[in-house]
């Protein structure tokens, strides 16, 4: 016997799945991870010094974009009971119930093993660097250490595409070098900005089971070595002024929402140099870099 469906159950069959695509999408949190993958893909641009051999490109892409998706939905696994006792994230995807935490693992799973499948094909050292960073995002996650040296993990999406279109140099040492400080400036300011709640939580790592000045002079020491960072780079390369004067506005800012959370110790502050780190720092920078190989 055929059974016939009507517009009504296609349309109520249809929106059931695009419920569920959505679910995982939220899953990859996707505003931290475009900007690691936008970072990365800057970077190969910069490795390119302009337009890429495209079908290496294309490769580098879907690797990215798959490694960094499962790195952090692994992460969102991992974490999944303190995620249940933070307001700030309870109603994430597997905290909530609406992705059930093995389905999460296997889907990370695959995404992880897909990119370091390309990174095989791509460069050995592409392998390397993209399973390292997902070893140490692992291996380091809710230490103290772990936002300083697993920085690394952020550094590693950049390293994959970097190796993967050019050699190792000077130039990309110090585009790590970049990120790698930007990591503790970037995640201690949220955990500071919700700093009560990743404490009834139960989380007491740093900056979380601080109460003196250190967190604060920190964020200046680290707001700084970003600064000088981006001005090595522009010494180093053969970027233009409108990457220097970028670089000073952007790394000036940093700075002075650092002193200003210093002596202003309040959650918005904190949120609000959170936010200036994110895009308009790092996004804008790497866009500036890119955009210097086209004009």
């Amino acid at each position: 016997m055929v059974v016939f469906m009507s517009n009504v159950e296609r349309t109520t069959d249809f929106n059931r799945w695009i419920c569920m695509a959505w679910r995982y999408v939220e899953l990859v949190k996707p505003r931290e991870t475009f900007l690691l993958i936008f970072a990365a893909l800057a970077t190969g641009i910069i490795a390119a010094q302009g337009i890429p051999p495209l079908d290496t490109y294309l490769l580098v892409a879907v690797a990215v974009t798959a490694g960094v998706s499962g790195t952090i939905t692994l992460t969102n696994y991992l974490d999944r009971d303190i995620d249940r006792q933070m307001r700030r994230t309870q109603d994430r995807p597997i905290p909530s119930q609406r992705v059930a935490p093995k389905n999460a693992l296997y889907f990370s799973t695959a995404l992880v093993i897909f990119s370091l499948i390309i990174g095989i094909y791509l460069h050995p050292l592409a392998f390397f660097f993209g399973a390292t960073g997902v070893l140490t995002s692992i291996v380091l996650r809710k230490k103290s250490i772990s936002h300083i040296l697993g920085g690394y993990s952020s550094v590693a999406p950049l390293l994959f595409a970097w190796v993967a279109l050019a050699e190792l140099n000077l130039k990309i040492l110090l585009i790590s070098i970049l990120v790698f400080v930007w990591v503790p400036v970037h995640v201690w300011s949220v955990m500071v900005a919700y700093k009560e709640d990743y404490k009834q939580a139960g989380v007491t790592m740093f900056p979380v089971n601080q109460q003196g000045d250190l967190p604060f002079k920190l964020f200046i020491i680290f707001s700084i070595l970003i600064f000088i960072t981006s001005i090595l780079l522009y010494i180093q390369s053969t970027f233009t002024y409108l990457y220097l004067t970028t670089a000073t506005i952007l790394g000036i800012s940093m700075i002075i929402g650092s002193i200003h959370l210093y002596y202003n110790r309040q959650e918005k502050n904190a949120w609000l140099l959170y936010k200036i780190s994110s895009f308009p720092y790092l996004g804008i920078i790497f866009l500036i870099m890119t955009l210097e190989y086209f004009i």
